[in-house]
């Protein structure tokens, strides 16, 4: 009875032996099934990540084509405003080019005007031994003997007809004035060095002396003109002008006289108003020398 107790208790311990091992087996299994798991997981996660990882770092290498655009936008954007700016700067200094060769032109024109009195009324001297032409209202001529000159006179002999004037002016830097005048002389010869001025001179032409030519004194009433004439166009002319009134008829008689460079006077005019006014003209028709 005994021996069957005892049997039935270890079979007994056996079957609870066998059942713990399985058991236990079964739990390790579970662990490490859930170990595995985990490890799984974590796998995929690291898995997961370096994809993420690799795709970032991708895109960091192609780089991302909105940022590209945008920086191709921007580079254009830029270079558009550099051409734009290069452009305008260009424009910019063709224009202050064309101010300062407009600029220029004017300086050098204003220069020119002005340069025809700059140096004084000497230039307009003719030369000694010319003799000048003038033909009058086309058909009476006058000559212009220039006698003599010397630094600071000329001496002229006037013919018009039968009737012959000797003149002596005084010509220099600022002005020309006649001081000394004969009416059909007996000698025609150089005289500069003995004749006797009349007061007062007679004053032609004055530096000074700029208006409109309306009182009874010769004014400059242009510096610059350029004159039609028989002889020749000539250019750089001054005008001098004056206004005589009658005291008997209350007519005026407006006289305008044209002188250039290197001839003295080349043209002269009258023009008196009135019921039986009348204009006369005087012009160089030739020079010689």
């Amino acid at each position: 009875m005994r021996k069957t107790l005892y049997c039935i208790l270890l079979g007994a311990l056996l079957v609870l032996a066998a059942c713990s091992n399985d058991s236990s087996k079964d739990i390790e299994d579970m662990d490490s099934n859930e170990t595995d798991a985990k490890q799984s997981n974590t796998d995929e996660q690291v898995s997961d990540d370096q994809a993420e990882q690799d795709t970032s770092d991708g895109s960091e290498e192609e780089g991302n084509p909105s940022d590209e655009a945008s920086d191709d936008t921007e580079d254009d954007s830029s270079s558009d405003n550099d051409s734009s700016e290069g452009n305008t700067s260009d424009s910019s200094e063709e224009e202050n080019g064309d101010n300062n060769s407009s600029s220029d032109n004017d300086s050098k024109q204003n220069e020119e005007e002005s340069n025809d009195l700059s140096k004084g009324l000497n230039t307009y001297r003719p030369e000694e031994g010319m003799t000048k032409t003038f033909i009058q209202d086309d058909q009476y001529e006058i000559t212009f003997n220039i006698v003599a000159t010397n630094n600071t006179h000329l001496q002229r002999v006037i013919r018009f007809g039968d009737i012959e004037t000797l003149e002596i002016l005084k010509w220099v830097e600022n002005d020309v004035s006649v001081v000394y005048k004969e009416e059909n002389p007996e000698n025609t010869k150089d005289q500069l060095d003995s004749f006797e001025t009349f007061e007062p001179p007679e004053t032609i032409i004055d530096l000074k002396q700029k208006g409109e030519g309306k009182k009874d004194e010769w004014q400059i009433t242009k510096e610059n003109a350029t004159v039609e004439l028989p002889y020749k166009k000539l250019d750089n002319v001054i005008v001098v002008q004056k206004t005589q009134t009658s005291s008997s008829s209350n007519k005026k008689s407006i006289l305008t006289r044209y002188y250039a460079e290197g001839l003295g006077m080349v043209k002269e005019t009258r023009e008196t108003d009135g019921s039986n006014g009348f204009k006369s003209v005087a012009e160089l028709q030739s020079v010689k020398k």
